[in-house]
């Protein structure tokens, strides 16, 4: 039997675990297994057809290849103190809302990393740490199917260069690194490793020939109907920071580097110009004023209101939360499904000793066909009581996705295109 050693990198911390996520961190082979079926998706556009064959099903049985990790991370779990992050450093106020109406300092105030890890800082989480080497065994099966060797190439290489592992791996934490894999026959691998490179413009160059040989492998239109490569896809990779404070205190390069990612996209979703009445700001407001039946301070009748279109932000992902100091919060969902995972992908690159704040754009739905987006207390009232819903969206286009692109990353990143 055919079989690879593979070993990747933690760059930034990983939050993997099983069913106490509050004592342990611990790797495993179905979440390796998974994220591979992930990114083999998308760039397979017969995924549904040879999907089952290469990595297993209830009707196939197991896939074409074994998987096996040859080290054991227990001894390396830590314990994950947003507190850390809680300095001048990572603290700031948003530059842009004039100091005469800062009523509310906290409202307004950024912190890149606290922001990208939101959902870690609700409980206690355990955590994988960075610099930690991850070594795998894959084995193919006498029997496997033709594309299997392929398959497994080009999952583990988007991995590795473009994906993440366990939660908030969209949002730069989990990044792994591929660092080398060997066939156990010494035979050679055509896909160059970007992470040997030396210097941004070498990581990109590798990178780039590694897309190309990918899309030459799997020629054919992909549907949307899932996050995919498509002709909208972009990468980007910004400028190194180092890894030291004013103040002296030392902070590793990817706290740096993830702190910054998180600056650029908390910023540009904060930012709401207040003369603008077609913000998302003022229309879930004027929305929230009229449904509840209350005067807001600040609104006329010239803003508009939602109407039939869901707020714009709703396309970085869903469930999202819109506050206004004391007034009722609303959250934003699907009508049949609460969650939609972003299309925008953060993660870290590490280079000579600089990391580097990396996103990639993919294309993807927001929500199945036909569905719209609705207020999560409405949509859980509507079940309940079995009534229609009285407000529903259409989703917004990626316009702002697009915008976010154009307008806060590609003015200082090098970018590449699918």
């Amino acid at each position: 039997m055919d079989a690879m050693t593979v070993t990747f990198k933690t760059i930034t911390p990983m939050f993997l675990a099983g069913a106490e996520p509050d004592k342990r961190a611990e790797l495993r082979v179905p979440s390796i297994k998974g994220a591979m079926r992930f990114w083999y998706r998308t760039i397979a556009p017969n995924y549904k057809t040879n999907e089952p064959k290469i990595f297993g099903s209830t009707d196939e049985g197991q896939g074409g290849f074994l998987v096996r990790i040859l080290e054991n991370y227990k001894a390396e779990n830590r314990e994950w103190y947003p507190s850390r992050y809680d300095n001048d450093l990572f603290n700031c106020i948003h530059p842009k809302f004039n100091a005469s109406k800062r009523h509310n300092k906290k409202t307004w105030q950024l912190n890149g990393i606290k922001y990208l890890a939101y959902s870690l800082s609700m409980n206690k989480r355990i955590y994988i740490p960075a610099g930690k080497e991850i070594k795998l065994l894959f084995t193919l099966r006498p029997n496997a199917h033709p594309d299997c060797k392929m398959a497994l190439l080009s999952s583990l290489w988007l991995l590795g260069h473009v994906g993440g592992l366990g939660s908030r791996s969209r949002r730069g934490f989990g990044t792994v690194a591929l660092q080398s894999w060997e066939w156990a026959d010494k035979s050679s691998i055509e896909l160059p490793i970007s992470h040997s490179a030396n210097s941004p413009e070498k990581w990109l160059e590798q990178f780039q020939k590694g897309l190309n040989m990918i899309k030459d492998w799997f020629k054919g239109e992909r549907v949307v109907d899932h996050t995919v490569f498509g002709s909208n896809t972009k990468f980007y990779l910004l400028n190194g920071v180092a890894g030291e404070t004013e103040e002296g205190k030392s902070f590793k390069p990817w706290e740096m580097a993830l702190a910054e990612a998180g600056l650029v996209m908390q910023e540009f979703r904060q930012r709401w110009d207040l003369k603008d009445t077609n913000s998302d700001y003022y229309r879930v407001k004027q929305h929230l004023s009229k449904k509840h039946n209350v005067t807001v301070a600040g609104l006329s009748p010239q803003y508009l209101e939602l109407n039939k279109s869901a707020p714009e932000r709703t396309a970085f992902g869903l469930p999202l939360t819109f506050r206004y100091g004391n007034a009722h919060p609303i959250t934003f969902q699907g009508v049949e499904h609460e969650r939609s995972a972003s299309p925008l992908f953060i993660r870290i690159v590490e280079i000579n000793g600089k990391c580097h704040p990396f996103f990639a754009l993919l294309n993807a739905p927001l929500l199945a066909p036909n569905e719209k987006v609705a207020d999560k207390e409405d949509v859980r009232k509507a079940k309940k009581n079995s009534t229609p819903l009285k407000y529903s969206y259409q989703p917004p286009t990626n316009k702002i996705l697009q915008k976010f692109c154009t307008s806060e990353i590609e003015p200082k990143a090098l970018k590449v295109l699918w």
